[in-house]
């Protein structure tokens, strides 16, 4: 019987929706039902099985919309099963050194509900176009290398090991 899957995620300019996108078709593919929304705009959370949450982030900081989603389902997260992944310029190249920097972001994730059955934990490279930016974000961002550093094996992977992870 497939599982229910909620893949809610927070994003400035479209790339960690791209990557919730992705993973939903992979996991369509391996027999889920997949239901993919905007963090903020989830309502309820307890007809799912799985919870996926991708955030976004930016100088170091989780999209505040991750935060609050955790923040509000505090009470029924732990009875899901559950997987964060960020998205993020850390991961424009794939070290040891970066993946501990990207999983400290998803740290920030555990700290607000510790209790949570975490069984998976994704750090995927984002794309940077500042041409999608507004404002004071735009002018900060002007400085980082431009480009598209998505790993679509990488993200197909770690899907796929998740996928194991929920039979």
């Amino acid at each position: 019987m497939p599982n229910n899957i909620l893949i809610a995620y927070s994003t400035w300019a479209g790339s960690t929706q791209s990557v919730a996108e992705f993973i939903g078709k992979r996991l369509q593919e391996l027999g889920e039902t997949i239901k993919i929304l905007p963090a903020r705009k989830v309502k309820d959370i307890r007809a799912y099985d799985v919870i996926i949450l991708g955030s976004a982030v930016r100088a170091g900081m989780i999209h505040n919309d991750s935060h609050l989603f955790v923040q509000h389902f505090a009470k029924t997260l732990p009875s899901k099963k559950v997987a964060y992944f960020v998205v993020c310029t850390t991961m424009s190249k794939d070290t040891p050194e970066n993946r501990a920097q990207a999983d400290s972001y998803i740290e920030s994730l555990v700290a607000r509900v510790p209790e949570v059955n975490l069984i998976s934990r994704g750090q995927f490279g984002g794309a940077i176009d500042v041409t999608k930016l507004k404002g004071l974000i735009r002018i900060m961002m002007s400085h980082v290398p431009q480009g598209d550093y998505r790993d679509w094996d990488a993200i197909k992977k770690w899907t796929d090991d998740l996928h194991q992870k929920l039979e």
